[in-house]
């Protein structure tokens, strides 16, 4: 990523994961050896130079092909995951969360309207330590 930086003055950068590499199961906990090589992306960007590094998680709002809230994870469950990403970069001003990567449509309908508040709510509070 340096020379993104150094060479084209790239500040931000989008990072991808997914949920399942991350918490082998549903509502789990995060895997520290899944973690460990996804956070090396993570300080990559941020020895590059960046000012800003995206966790994305990059799962279109989906558990193996379920979607959140509409019959597959929890919006609880979905929160855990943030719960655990945000309190790992908690008081780094340089990272910033892609909550969901392209959530599908009859996701964005259910959800984003009546709950993505409150999910950004309860990831920033985790962040700050809440």
């Amino acid at each position: 990523m340096k020379h993104f930086v150094d060479d084209d003055g790239l500040n931000t950068f989008r990072i991808p994961v997914g949920w399942q590499y991350l918490t082998e199961s549903l509502g789990g906990t995060i895997n520290s050896e899944h973690w460990a090589t996804y956070d090396k992306q993570i300080q990559g960007c941020l020895d590059a130079g960046a000012e800003m590094c995206i966790v994305d998680v990059h799962n279109y709002a989906r558990w193996n092909g379920a979607i959140v809230g509409q019959g597959g994870p929890t919006d609880v469950e979905f929160a855990s995951l943030w719960s655990q990403i945000a309190a790992k970069y908690k008081g780094n001003a340089k990272i910033a969360f892609g909550v969901m990567n392209e959530p599908v449509r009859p996701f964005c309908w259910s959800f984003c309207f009546y709950t993505y508040n409150d999910l950004l709510l309860t990831f920033h509070l985790a962040r700050r330590g809440h």
